[in-house]
């Protein structure tokens, strides 16, 4: 099984793209290099760009895709999150929150290795 270096699908040995995300990926060598590099980042410095700006962990460990989307377009949701709780007030606020706890943990779990849950 290859593990899909994005979002840690195990994909069949022949696939060249995740089944999940579309990204392409590496055998052999080149995989043991990505997940090696993922290890080198600090899983708990990602978390804490996660909990802060979202989408900013994911590009620090390298994932590209979270979703199926761009790590950039969840830096954009956060944007309209932030202006949301702006105009409409604390229940916007604390749903982004929750949200950026969720966005935290998972780029924790994917910075040590593991499949995260997103």
């Amino acid at each position: 099984m290859i593990k899909c270096p994005s979002c840690g699908i195990e994909n069949s040995e022949n696939s060249k793209f995740c089944k999940i995300c579309g990204t392409a990926l590496q055998t052999g060598v080149q995989q043991v290099n990505v997940q090696q590099n993922q290890h080198n980042k600090n899983p708990a410095l990602a978390a804490i760009l996660n909990l802060l700006v979202w989408g900013v962990g994911y590009v620090y460990l390298n994932i590209n895709t979270v979703f199926g989307v761009p790590s950039f377009t969840i830096l954009g949701l956060w944007i309209v999150w932030a202006v949301l709780t702006h105009f409409l007030g604390l229940a916007v606020g604390i749903l982004g929150t929750i949200l950026s706890i969720v966005f935290a943990l998972d780029a924790y779990y994917k910075g040590q290795g593991e499949a995260g849950f997103l």
